[in-house]
């Protein structure tokens, strides 16, 4: 697949048009359903087709400050866990967690949910990348000490699996 899929949707599409601000007049919902429709797109094709306006979109949605956004992304990730879900899931937060991004507290239970999806799917090379970079950025921004024994938990086990 070369191109982006079609018919992503309104909001998708007012996300990664870099031509207009149309994104701007978005309510916080449809931003965040916007989002899971780019990453939906991106696991219908994935290893396929790198859809890197996904980061457009996540900065726009960043730059609206859009509530919760993180929370859905893991709301869709656990509704049916896949190793493709995981994969584009973690980048999108690979992004959203950034300390080079402002962005909203990580909330402990978010990245508990990480967790627990994960642990249903296999990671393989593809996927281990953008998870531990999730993981070290929210280790660095939570403070819960079960979420920390859990996120170390997590590290030490990626550093020591087999990749597939």
């Amino acid at each position: 697949m070369t191109e982006k899929p079609a018919d992503l949707g309104r909001a998708a599409e007012a996300l990664l048009d870099s031509s207009s601000h149309a994104y701007a007049e978005l309510d916080p919902s449809e931003i965040r359903e916007g989002i899971v429709g780019l990453l939906a797109a991106q696991e219908s094709a994935y290893l396929e087709y790198d859809m890197l306006e996904i980061d457009l979109a996540l900065v726009r949605a960043l730059l609206l400050e859009t509530a919760d956004l993180d929370v859905r992304l893991l709301e869709w990730l656990t509704e049916q866990p896949s190793t493709a879900r995981l994969g584009v899931t973690c980048r999108a937060l690979w992004q959203l967690w950034s300390p080079a991004n402002p962005h909203p507290p990580i909330d402990p239970a978010t990245v508990q949910r990480l967790i627990a999806a994960a642990e249903q799917v296999d990671i393989g090379t593809n996927e281990a990348g953008p998870y531990h970079a999730a993981l070290e950025f929210a280790a660095h921004q939570v403070d819960d000490p079960a979420t920390l024994a859990a996120i170390d938990h997590e590290v030490v086990h990626l550093a020591t699996a087999d990749p597939e």
